[in-house]
């Protein structure tokens, strides 16, 4: 069985599951079928490999936009949005929000949310 991790942990790895997904689409194409029928073992092992972890991630960034849109609060949802989708800096998140005084207002709110967030999953594993 795989490792499940929390939409915090999606949240903060959102950029790097992009970059995992760039990275491994662009070996895939750049791997190139051997000649000789000894090397196919090798070969079909990377191939799956590159493909499960192209699938991951995606998987992974699927998990996390669907967790953004079920926030309730607008304001920690777009924050969540602009900040971890879009890579925005906190004060240029809040300038988008339309609040560009209160970046670190905005920032503070998401926190408090996920660590709430992760204080009730951790709460329901018991």
């Amino acid at each position: 069985m795989g490792r499940t991790h929390s939409y915090a942990h999606y949240l903060l790895t959102y950029h790097h599951n992009l970059r995992d997904i760039k990275k491994s689409q662009a070996a895939l194409k750049a791997l190139k079928k051997p000649a000789d029928r000894a090397d196919f073992k090798a070969y079909d092992l990377r191939l799956r490999a590159l493909r499960r972890r192209v699938k991951r991630a995606k998987e992974r960034i699927r998990h996390t936009d669907e967790y953004i849109k079920t926030v309730e609060d607008p304001y920690v949802r777009q924050a969540m949005f602009y900040h971890y989708t879009k890579d925005y800096s906190w004060l240029y998140t809040a300038t988008k929000i339309g609040r560009p005084d209160a970046a670190d207002t905005i920032r503070f709110m998401v926190m408090k949310y996920i660590k709430e967030l992760a204080l009730k999953k951790g709460a329901n594993r018991l």
